[in-house]
């Protein structure tokens, strides 16, 4: 598995936002909107929801149980 594809599953314990995530870890990828469609069309993280934050929509993701299994 990617050490991308890890990152994002490990931030994705809990619900949280990729286009915030970004900017406070370095190591975030750069292409995040294509590995988290990779890793969502894998069952391994779902879209909980849009929050909407100064007028602007964002995805919210959370790690499903097989991404949760993955990372063991």
């Amino acid at each position: 598995m990617r050490a991308q594809y890890k990152l994002i599953l490990e931030l994705a314990k809990k619900p949280f936002i990729p286009a915030f995530a970004v900017k406070t870890h370095r190591r975030f990828p750069n292409d995040y909107r294509k590995r988290i469609s990779e890793l969502r069309k894998m069952g391994l993280i779902e879209k909980m929801d849009n929050a909407v934050i100064d007028g602007h929509y964002y995805g919210v993701f959370k790690t499903t149980k097989e991404g949760k299994m993955f990372l063991k």
